[in-house]
Order: C-alpha cells, then sequence, then structure tokens
C-alpha cells in the first residue's frame, strides 16, 4: 500500500484542531492513520499530542471507541503507527478515571509486553504505570509471573515492581517477589528500598528491609532506608527511633542523610 505523503499527514492532524477537537475528529484522524499500512512519514508528535489531548475529557462512551484504534495501532509493525498508538493510549491513561476505562484492555496492555519490540513493552509498563487513581489489583496475576524471572534486564524488573507495588501494595505475594529479586539483584537495594516506602508497604519482611537498610554500608542505601522510613505511620518511624537518632548525629553520614533523619524523628516528637 502506498505510504501517506507528508502534506496528507498535516492535513490529518488538521482535523482536529485545538479549542475545536472532539473524539469523533480524533477517532477519524486515527482511522485515517490505521488505513495507511505504510505510513513513512512520521506526524510532529507535538501536534499529535494537542490534538489528542481533548480525550482526557470527553465522555466514556466516546472515548471507549478510540481505544480499539489505538490498540490496533500500537500493534501494528509500523514504527510510526506505534508511536501513534501509545501517544493515544498515553492521553488517556491521564484520565482520571483510566483504571476503569482501560481495566478491560488490561490483557492487551500486558501481551505486549512479550513482544520481541522493546518500545512495546516500554509502552506498555509506563502505560500501566499512568492509570488513574491507581493500577487496578486485577494486574496482578498477569504481571507477577513476569517479575519471577529473574533473569529479565534490570530495567524492567524495576518498572513491573513499580507498577505491581502501586497495584497492590499490601499483596504479600508482590512484596515477597520484589524482595526475594535481591538474591540476583543486590544492585537494585536503593530503588527497591525506595518503592518500598512510597508505597507504605509495611510487613514483616518490609520493616526488615529497612531495619537492614539503615545500617547497609552502602550511603545511598542508607539514604534510601531513612527517606522509606520517614514516609511511614508514626508508630514504624517509633520503631526506628534510635537507628534514626544515631544517623542524624553522626558527623561522618552525608548531610541528606541526617537531615532526612531528623525530619523523621520530628514527626513523632515536634519539639
Amino acid at each position: 500500500m502506498a505510504s501517506l505523503p507528508l502534506y496528507s499527514v498535516a492535513a490529518l492532524l488538521l482535523l482536529a484542531l485545538p479549542g475545536w477537537a472532539t473524539s469523533s475528529d480524533v477517532k477519524q484522524m486515527l482511522q485515517e492513520f490505521l488505513s495507511q499500512g505504510d505510513l513513512r512519514a512520521s506526524p510532529d508528535m507535538g501536534a499529535l499530542a494537542d490534538r489528542l489531548d481533548v480525550l482526557r475529557s470527553e465522555p466514556v462512551a466516546e472515548v471507549r471507541q478510540i481505544l480499539p484504534l489505538a490498540l490496533s495501532l500500537l500493534r501494528s509493525d509500523n514504527p510510526n503507527h506505534q508511536s501513534i498508538g501509545s501517544m493515544t493510549l498515553i492521553a488517556i491513561a491521564l484520565r482520571p478515571d483510566s483504571a476503569e476505562l482501560l481495566g478491560p484492555d488490561t490483557p492487551e496492555l500486558v501481551t505486549l509486553l512479550s513482544a520481541h519490540d522493546q518500545t512495546h513493552s516500554g509502552t506498555a509498563l509506563g502505560l500501566l504505570a499512568l492509570l488513574k487513581p491507581k493500577p487496578p489489583a486485577t494486574l496482578v496475576p498477569y504481571l507477577l509471573p513476569r517479575l519471577l524471572d529473574s533473569k529479565a534486564p534490570r530495567e524492567k524488573l524495576l518498572a513491573l515492581s513499580g507498577v505491581l507495588l502501586a497495584a497492590a501494595p499490601d499483596d504479600p505475594a508482590v512484596i515477597g517477589a520484589i524482595l526475594n529479586l535481591l538474591q540476583d539483584h543486590p544492585d537494585m537495594r536503593p530503588e527497591v528500598v525506595r518503592m518500598m516506602g512510597a508505597a507504605h508497604a509495611v510487613t514483616e519482611r518490609t520493616i526488615a528491609l529497612f531495619g537492614a537498610g539503615l545500617v547497609d554500608t552502602d550511603p545511598n542505601v542508607r539514604l534510601m532506608a531513612v527517606q522509606a522510613v520517614g514516609r511511614q505511620r508514626p508508630d514504624v518511624i517509633q520503631h526506628f527511633g534510635p537507628q534514626l537518632r544515631r544517623i542524624a548525629e553522626d558527623s561522618k553520614e552525608k548531610i541528606p542523610t541526617r537531615q532526612y533523619a531528623a525530619l523523621a524523628l520530628k514527626q513523632i516528637n515536634p519539639q
């Protein structure tokens, strides 16, 4: 099939001008892009994002009609189609109701993780992380098996861990699988400590992780552990009070770590 000339790409973008674009305009634009199986001209991504921004506020029923087109574009072998599909799904994922809206398509999004194209994998994980108000817990059975593959790239394991913790921060299976990764990837310790703290994941195993982090020989791990403890509820901070005081008073400790320890202590003793 003939490729779409550059002037035609520009014309398609003008189908949905900022200020008066509707989901119908976007739908027509995406259908035209998809009809060109050999789309060689890459659209202006800034202009495309402006046109797609309308999807963040259009009625749910109308946006649902866009989803099949976006997924088809993302599945395409054409890199320009992939980019357009990705941009469309990102616009939808930024909606405050995106977790519910994209929920039925969760299996399709996760399937993209196993695609050979690394762009698909990164796009899918990025989209899942954006879902609001948080990624749905229904993601766990789809993503957890991928986290158990300790031979996967470090960046992918960290991204998977972040999405799983956001979706199910209290799930023992999720917490256990993430902590078990440290046996094969000890270099992930700073990021894992940070993520556990941000997710407010408080279990016996995470408490042990925070405690070990506070005395770790790696200053970056200690910093992440201090920050993680400082994010927890007062009784958890109180549990680590002695360690935090030692860090706050240790002149050999790095200044940011001492400062965060002092801030954590102020939460349980304001004076």
